[in-house]
């Protein structure tokens, strides 16, 4: 995985760590290094040239938002997603997406208890990531969960999962339709 802020800063995740570099490759330092209880950073985000949103998640279970401040390598707990209420098992969250400073969305999944099958979840943030909220579940059978979520703009959104399930928003994330691709298709990323 490889993410460049703009021709200077980027980075890429790859052996446990994530390596950085401030001059366009000319150098780059791996940072961070990841113990046996929190496992590679999923899908981490610029917010800035200098702050990362980080999804991390525990090896026994659990996940939270942490941001990395790579001038300070430093890390900042901001949220922990826990348990999902109603099924009482662990939140894995697969993608992030911010809007702006604020406004941002974790899709993901918890699982069901029966077999393979998960709840798809969809959180959404208003303050930046100090605190997220359940706004859309899909609980219907033969679900694996969400993986990946894009927005066009700020109120046009996409939403997907496994086994070809794709959801639009033209409100900001408020609302969610699902739309249906033509039999056999597996669409994953949106």
């Amino acid at each position: 995985e490889f993410t460049m802020y703009d021709s200077n800063y980027g980075y890429a995740r790859a052996d446990g760590g994530l390596y950085f570099t401030m001059d366009g490759w000319k150098t780059f330092e791996n940072r961070i290094y990841w113990d046996s209880i929190w496992l590679d950073p999923e899908e981490p985000l610029y917010l800035d040239s200098n702050v990362l949103g980080v999804i991390a998640h525990k090896f026994t279970g659990g996940v939270r938002y942490v941001k990395y401040y790579i001038d300070q390598d430093k890390f900042e707990n901001v949220f922990n997603f826990g348990y999902e209420p109603l099924s009482g098992h662990f939140v894995y969250i697969v993608k992030l997406n911010f809007l702006n400073d604020s406004i941002g969305f974790a899709c993901g999944y918890s699982k069901t208890g029966i077999g393979e099958t998960r709840n798809g979840l969809l959180f959404k943030t208003l303050d930046g990531g100090k605190t997220w909220n359940i706004v859309f579940k899909d609980s219907t059978t033969l679900n694996f969960g969400f993986n990946d979520i894009a927005f066009y703009d700020d109120k046009k959104g996409i939403l997907t999962g496994y086994l070809g399930k794709i959801f639009f928003t033209t409100d900001g994330g408020d609302t969610w339709e699902r739309s249906y691709l033509p039999e056999g298709t597996d669409y994953q990323r949106a």
